[in-house]
């Protein structure tokens, strides 16, 4: 598991992964965004926010979105109209958002932990099948009902809708 000292070494670069400049990542961003937008929620709990590339497209979708990240450099760039969160807390979410963080590399165990205890009505995953095994089975409390495999960079993301 990658220790959080070596995320934030990541981070020090204001967009370690090109999300602002690269064409895939806009519309992976739509992808999510309308998803989302689809069950229309009015809290999001975004859980590996990084550095809110996403989070200001949920921002846009409801009325509160809480996000979690570890890295408190890249949480400092979450934009200030999301809350930045250590855990779900005692909130009840009407939706958990889960992308690109349920990996071996990551604490996975953790993160599925926060999604179950936002007891959402609605669970989105989205992961890149380049990047490895995404731990994304909801299966023992919610049923999958979409899945949306898209070209992402070299390989696939798939996206899945869990209510």
């Amino acid at each position: 598991m990658q220790p959080v000292s070596d995320i934030e070494t990541f981070f020090t670069d204001p967009d370690p992964w090109g999300f602002e400049t690269n064409e895939d990542d806009a519309s992976r961003r739509t992808i999510i965004k309308n998803a989302c937008a689809f069950y229309n929620p009015k809290t999001i709990l975004e859980i590996g926010a990084a550095e809110g590339f996403i989070t200001k497209a949920l921002l846009e979708v409801c009325d509160y979105v809480a996000a979690i990240e570890l890295s408190k450099t890249a949480a400092a760039r979450i934009p200030p109209e999301a809350k930045v969160v250590d855990s779900p807390g005692h909130w009840h979410y009407d939706l958990a958002l889960a992308a690109g963080v349920l990996y071996g590399h990551y604490d996975w165990m953790q993160m599925r932990e926060w999604v179950l205890e936002a007891t959402p009505d609605v669970i989105i995953t989205s992961h890149y099948d380049l990047v490895g095994v995404a731990h994304d089975d909801f299966s023992e409390v919610k049923d999958l009902v979409q899945e949306i495999p898209f070209k992402y960079r070299e390989g696939y993301q798939t996206l899945k809708v869990w209510k």
